[in-house]
């Protein structure tokens, strides 16, 4: 069905194009007959009169009718995604040895290797997120869906510089953030809040990968929570006598999304976390 309305539309486009020449033609004719004095002029009402008649004479085709049919193709692709884009996009997934798991039903979420997609089959669209943060939005096309995803995760994977250059760039962070909100050693501070204090530590050390570290580029949500996970992951919570401590958000203070962030599975599953600080711990030195 999808290529007889291809190969429809094709042709209708190239009848549209030809007939279009005529009554721009016309059209033209009739704006000249319009103007001035030119009704007077009786070549000028005889060239609006066989403008008008090549124009009309073999009539547009019928695209009333191509869109009814085009309308039932759409719902019988419609119906054909919701049966087959699912399995195509996690084999697609799998032959690239990408690690999938089905996160929701309605609307369908899946993880594919660490960043979800939300299928829309009433949009036929895709959604990536990382961190409950939108990446992109797509077509249902399990190739470009997971080219996408790749190109998501490189861009993030620019904000990580190791562990150990991650804790030393979030406690200076941290400290600094104490100073600017006046309060003392050992307390918490929003997560968010890091952000400008992380945006200057990672252009004083020259943190970001893959990218010249020419002007200030600002650290987003979703660069902080992966290098976050990543932390985590790699087991580098604690790094010479300090331990990086974070605060889950609970009740209320998940209502404004702006003020915590979403950790996708570094902390033991997705979660969301309000605050964070450092504390002293036995052994170990800096």
């Amino acid at each position: 069905m999808s290529e007889e309305i291809q190969a429809r539309a094709r042709e209708l486009a190239a009848a549209l194009k030809a007939r279009g020449k005529e009554i721009e033609k016309a059209r033209k004719a009739l704006e000249e007959l319009g103007g001035g004095t030119a009704f007077r002029d009786a070549a000028a009402r005889k060239r609006a009169r066989k403008a008008i008649e090549d124009c009309g004479a073999g009539g547009l085709p019928d695209l009333a009718g191509f869109v009814t049919d085009l309308d039932q193709a759409a719902r019988g692709h419609k119906q054909e995604m919701r049966l087959s884009f699912v399995d195509a996009l996690l084999e697609a997934a799998a032959k690239e040895s990408l690690p999938t798991r089905k996160l929701g039903d309605q609307p369908p979420v899946y993880d594919l290797g660490g960043m979800a997609c939300t299928i829309d089959f009433d949009k036929e669209e895709a959604r990536l997120g990382y961190a409950r943060e939108a990446v992109a939005r797509l077509p249902l096309d399990g190739e470009r869906i997971l080219e996408e995803r790749q190109q998501a995760l490189d861009k993030l994977t620019e904000a990580w510089p190791g562990k150990e250059a991650f804790f030393e760039a979030a406690w200076s962070a941290w400290r600094g953030r104490l100073g600017r909100e006046g309060k003392p050693a050992g307390e918490r501070v929003h997560i968010v809040d890091l952000l400008p204090e992380l945006t200057l530590e990672y252009a004083e050390r020259k943190l970001w990968r893959g990218k010249k570290q020419e002007g200030l580029r600002s650290m987003t949500r979703q660069e902080l929570a992966f290098c976050l996970d990543r932390l985590a992951h790699e087991g580098g919570l604690q790094h010479g006598n300090l331990r990086l401590e974070l605060g889950t958000a609970t009740g209320g203070s998940t209502k404004d999304k702006k003020n915590v962030l979403f950790l996708e599975a570094g902390m033991g599953g997705g979660q969301y976390y309000l605050s964070l600080r450092f504390v002293p711990q036995p052994g170990g030195g800096r």
